[in-house]
């Protein structure tokens, strides 16, 4: 095998080449989530964008001749962008709306919505934009613009690193290889994997092993550092909601399905991590099974065919085919808004819509605990404008 610098590829990398990929051979926009999934929250949060944009204009006396300037991270199926428009255009307000995604796709939604669409990575995108921004919205966003990722040992701090395998001939790809027509995405790719390594000395890497198991679950994934560039940029506030972790770790999870599980064990026989992935097929089989118990009933057999996908800490991924993620730490925001002078609320989807409208939701039982949390954010001079 080849063990150059250049064959390493960090977990920013990884999650924007894999999410690229994984929009090209799976081009459905996004995932169920709470954003897409009840209108009411978005409509809680344009009655929220609105109120403190006329509480703006009023003060500086420029409503007519203002526009808002909106950026939201990962729009997913648009519907949350399409109820913003809506509010904001049923209170009249002059809008400028930018989506940024990987995914090609998006461009329909900004089509419709008469929104500008970026066609990038977050991180591009966060080096690039140089204007001013009134309200930014990240749903489910964060977990896919990942920092800096490193393992905590018990008497060290290790680099998590990744390399892409080619396990018919045991080489591993470079970026530039990447690049190349047969090795494009658009292709067949089902034969490349990452295999996560850690960094065991200046310019030595090392794949990570069974042996390594405590420290491998002690991963921290960090927020990047463009994402404090781009707050530096908001003029009045803005709303990330996520999968959040409250604590450490929070390892980097790949959404595997057996067939994927299947693949990795068939491919990597004899690897020390295979027993894992025979363990995740398991448990995938475990909630299938479940799922289909309660979605038959006696009076309408009710078929599924969608494949069971779970969330894994996972040491070798499927190139292309699956998405990758992590859980943000809600520490290390509020920590970072707080640095930038932004006041912030965290609340629970619940509490936002009835504070917002005066109506109850019912949270679906598969929703993740974690997702109702909302962090809220304002610059801290906007609640001086409440007095004059």
């Amino acid at each position: 095998m080849k063990h150059k610098n250049n064959h390493i590829f960090t977990t920013r990398e990884l999650i924007e080449i894999q999410s690229t990929a994984y929009y090209y051979q799976h081009p459905d926009l996004g995932f169920a989530t709470i954003a897409n999934s009840y209108p009411e929250y978005a409509q809680a949060i344009g009655n929220i964008f609105a109120r403190m944009w006329k509480k703006l204009c009023q003060f500086k006396n420029e409503r007519k001749t203002s526009k808002m300037i909106l950026v939201e991270l990962g729009p997913g199926t648009g519907i949350f962008a399409e109820k913003i428009v809506d509010v904001l255009m049923n209170q009249d307000i002059s809008f400028s709306y930018h989506l940024v995604d990987v995914n090609e796709r998006i461009s329909e939604v900004a089509e419709r919505i008469d929104a500008t669409f970026h066609h990038e990575t977050f991180e591009r995108f966060a080096r690039k934009w140089k204007k001013k921004i009134d309200f930014l919205v990240a749903n489910q966003a964060l977990d896919m613009w990942p920092g800096k990722n490193f393992i905590l040992g018990k008497n060290s701090t290790k680099k998590v690193g990744w390399k892409l395998l080619q396990p018919e001939t045991m080489n591993f790809i470079t970026k530039d290889d990447l690049m190349d027509a047969h090795l494009s995405w658009k292709k067949n790719s089902r034969s490349l994997f990452w295999i996560k390594h850690l960094q065991v000395g200046k310019k030595k890497w090392k794949k990570i092993s069974p042996k390594k198991k405590d420290s491998f679950l002690e991963e921290h994934v960090k927020l990047p550092m463009m994402l404090t560039k781009l707050l530096r940029e908001i003029r009045l506030g803005g709303i990330i909601q996520d999968y959040w972790t409250f604590g450490e770790p929070n390892p980097l999870a790949a959404g595997l399905t057996k067939v994927d599980c299947r693949l990795i064990q068939e491919t990597f026989a004899s690897d020390p991590w295979t027993p894992l992935y025979r363990y995740y097929e398991t448990i995938l089989e475990h909630n299938e099974k479940n799922r289909n118990k309660r979605l038959y009933t006696k009076k309408q057999a009710i078929k599924d065919d969608l494949p069971s996908i779970t969330w894994f800490p996972a040491p070798i991924i499927p190139f292309g085919s699956v998405d990758v993620t992590h859980a943000p730490n809600m520490e290390e925001l509020i920590d970072k808004l707080s640095k930038l002078h932004f006041n912030h609320s965290i609340l629970t989807v619940d509490e936002l819509i009835n504070n917002e409208l005066q109506s109850a939701i019912s949270t679906s039982p598969t929703d993740w605990k974690s997702e109702r949390f909302i962090v809220f954010f304002e610059k801290e001079w906007l609640t001086a404008l409440s007095f004059q």
